[in-house]
């Protein structure tokens, strides 16, 4: 990572603020002092002028000091300003900002039932798909309890992906969901990651209609690996970190454009 760092400052030619982020990295790695090196960074952003070009590279360090000290919603403030300030890093901010919104967000206990009477609960959009959509709770139909709503826009064999993640003593074995869709039928299919890091995923993808709900459900043991996992030697996930719903839309239906699903009455087990 030391390399990018220098790469993105020089390119700024700031040698003030190459020195102090320096100064910082070395508190951090050297001094293994986290808050002292949270004050210096916070220190060097206090002194830029505004619109200075360094900014979104110290923001995106004072957001990852901040996090590993416990301050979470202080890293997600950093996080967010080097996105916005430094287009060079945002994709790095943006996928450390999804981590960190994963990890918080990771179911801790079984059974649980998701309704979304009040918002999306521990479902994360992807970050990989940035851009492709987001999440949020609406009515399907007027006057309907709300549900969860995935906007997205389909694309030829272009995937769109929602998620979910498991504490490391949390192991489920059966997974209930109902879907719907808006626009027109949506194709879903459900994958899911091991604690090797190995991937899974159904056989097959379940076809989502617009004029009604379908049920999904799925055991671990329905799961299959993925061709980059087939040496992985379990026929299934044994433990299941992460729970994927993938939009499978742009390769098995010619319907394109801007589509939403909805999710709700989900079953962990």
């Amino acid at each position: 990572m030391a390399p990018l760092l220098l790469i993105g400052l020089a390119t700024a030619q700031d040698l003030r603020a190459w020195q102090g982020v320096q100064e910082g990295m070395l508190t951090e790695a050297a001094d293994g002092d986290l808050q002292r090196a949270i004050s210096w960074y916070e220190g060097l952003i206090e002194g830029m002028a505004p619109g200075d070009p360094s900014a979104g590279e110290i923001d995106y360090w004072l957001g990852r000091a901040r996090y590993i000290q416990g301050e979470v919603d202080g890293a997600r403030k950093a996080l967010k300003a080097s996105i916005a300030d430094d287009p060079e890093r945002a994709e790095q901010a943006r996928s450390l900002l999804a981590q960190i919104d994963a990890l918080e967000l990771q179911i801790r206990e079984l059974p649980v039932s998701h309704r979304f009477d009040t918002g999306t609960s521990h479902w994360l959009h992807s970050w990989q798909h940035q851009g492709r959509g987001a999440i949020g709770i609406a009515e399907p139909v007027p006057g309907d309890d709300p549900a969860l709503a995935w906007t997205t826009s389909v694309e030829r064999y272009e995937d769109d992906r929602i998620q979910v993640g498991f504490a490391e003593d949390v192991h489920p074995r059966s997974f209930k969901l109902s879907l719907r869709s808006r626009s027109f039928p949506a194709y879903i299919l459900l994958g899911a990651e091991d604690e090797r890091g190995y991937y899974y995923r159904l056989s097959r993808s379940v076809e989502v209609d617009t004029d009604g709900w379908v049920t999904l459900e799925a055991r671990v043991e329905d799961f299959q690996p993925v061709a980059s996992s087939a040496g992985a030697g379990d026929p299934w996930p044994r433990s299941v970190r992460a729970l994927f719903v993938f939009d499978v839309t742009g390769r098995y239906s010619e319907d394109r454009g801007p589509n939403t699903i909805y999710i709700d009455d989900v079953e962990i087990r």
